[in-house]
């Protein structure tokens, strides 16, 4: 098993839970099938993880990042509904929330 493979669980109203994966997205592949693959993980899980991402990336940046999303997700709820994120796709207006 691929060590960088996360596997979460989504919970319907029923309350079963099933597996899922969270899709890897390789930076080296072609621009074109990046940003594909990328707007697909958003639209659908929501979820994604970014490989192959050292040649673009330095690994202190990553560090950095990861420490700065363990200090969000340990604020308070109400301090993290706070953040919500706005764009604008052709007519339509998305809300991302971060909670």
């Amino acid at each position: 098993m691929d060590p960088f493979t996360q596997t979460g669980y989504l919970s319907s109203p029923s309350g079963a839970s099933t597996p899922f994966e969270v899709p890897k997205i390789s930076l080296a592949t072609p621009r074109e099938h990046t940003v594909g693959a990328l707007r697909h993980a958003a639209l659908t899980s929501g979820f994604f993880q970014l490989v192959d991402i050292e040649t673009y990336v330095s690994s202190e940046l990553i560090v950095q990042m990861f420490d700065e999303a363990r200090r969000f997700f340990q604020l308070p709820a109400s301090e993290k509904a706070k953040v919500s994120l706005w764009f604008r796709r052709k007519d339509e207006v998305v809300t991302m929330a971060l909670i």
